[in-house]
């Protein structure tokens, strides 16, 4: 499974609660991932937490799916969506490991803060690619830990065995991309704006 619901579920309000740390960044990858939508599309969220993101693009969309491991971050999800009287959004508990997506079934599908948690990256990838219809969209934001954070390279394995921290990939930013063009994408965009920050990538299916 992506990841530990447990461990979610432990942490769901404190995690709504949690001000947007980096937000210029947040909003230009929402502008960027709103620039891609369009009325007739059929869209997948992975990953999606307690919903924000996904309330924010579904009335831009046809139809928009978005699932997660933890009960709790759907309930505040569900909430979000009712409130905005979003019907063409549905959450579902899930995960993209074991859902069944169906081959060319979506024209986007999206990950934000998630890819680091799969437990085999270049399965999901290719299962991602298998369920975008042709020219269909993999948009992404993903720390590599591995580049940059070294004293976390020490921290995590301790945190994990733990069960204070989910277990993480060490992806590199390098890495990353190569796993995403090895699944079959053509990466139109890679924008990262420090060193530090998490990789935003706007992949097609070719």
């Amino acid at each position: 499974m992506t990841r530990n619901p447990y461990f979610w579920d432990s942490i769901a309000e404190q995690y709504a609660a949690l001000p947007i740390r980096f937000p210029d960044d947040y909003h230009h990858k929402l502008e960027q991932t709103r620039g891609r939508l369009t009325s007739h599309m059929r869209v997948l969220e992975f990953g999606c937490g307690t919903g924000s993101t996904a309330v924010r693009h579904a009335p831009l969309v046809a139809d928009y799916l978005a699932i997660d491991v933890s009960y709790k971050m759907l309930e505040i999800a569900e909430k979000k969506r009712s409130a905005a009287g979003l019907a063409n959004l549905q959450f579902m508990r899930d995960a993209i490991e074991s859902r069944s997506l169906g081959r060319a079934h979506f024209d986007l599908v999206m990950g934000f803060s998630i890819l680091h948690l799969v437990r085999d990256l270049d399965a999901v990838l290719r299962k991602l690619h298998a369920a975008l219809k042709p020219g269909g969209l993999f948009i992404s934001s993903t720390f590599c830990f591995a580049d940059h954070a070294h004293l976390l390279r020490w921290i995590l394995p301790v945190t994990q065995r733990l069960g204070v921290t989910p277990a993480i990939n060490r992806l590199t930013a390098n890495g990353l991309r190569d796993s995403v063009q090895t699944a079959g994408f053509t990466i139109e965009e890679a924008w990262q704006p420090a060193p530090d920050r998490a990789l935003f990538l706007i992949a097609r299916k070719t």
